[in-house]
């Protein structure tokens, strides 16, 4: 019987000393609603979760990219899928491609779709502005050369 005791109260110590640590582990965890970041974060390995929201209703957010926004998925014909943009996307400084902004590249702005302006198009060198048209009638937009 002594060595069957034995068995018993190491078997006992041993659940009691996990479970014990267990749940001193599970007290120490705070719950996200609750966590204050005093500072920033870094990470150097890739963060993948399924969705993120920032901001919310009235408050907004502000997400900073530097580098490029990639949709590194691809279709079921190997082509690469692109990223959408599921809302009205308002952007606060010029929009260009190529290394540096204006015409001093070779990196066209391609709009591979019809295009529909409400406000002014202006430039200082429009090349073909009079073969562009007003295509709604309801549209109040002008094409100044």
């Amino acid at each position: 019987m002594s060595m069957l005791s034995k068995i018993l109260k190491t078997g006992l110590f041993s659940l009691t000393f996990f479970l014990g640590i267990g749940v001193l582990m599970t007290s120490a965890a705070t719950p996200a609603e609750t966590i204050q970041l005093g500072q920033d974060i870094t990470y150097t390995e890739t963060v993948i979760v399924p969705s993120i929201k920032i901001g919310a209703q009235g408050v907004g957010g502000v997400t900073f990219f530097n580098g490029t926004i990639v949709n590194g998925t691809t279709g079921d014909n190997g082509v690469d899928n692109p990223v959408t943009f599921g809302d009205n996307v308002r952007i606060d400084g010029r929009v260009y491609r190529g290394a540096t902004a204006g015409p001093d590249d070779d990196k066209s702005f391609i709009i591979n779709d019809n295009l529909e302006v409400l406000g002014t198009i202006q430039g200082s060198d429009l090349i073909g502005a009079s073969q562009l048209t007003i295509a709604n009638n309801g549209s109040s937009g002008q094409v100044l050369s």
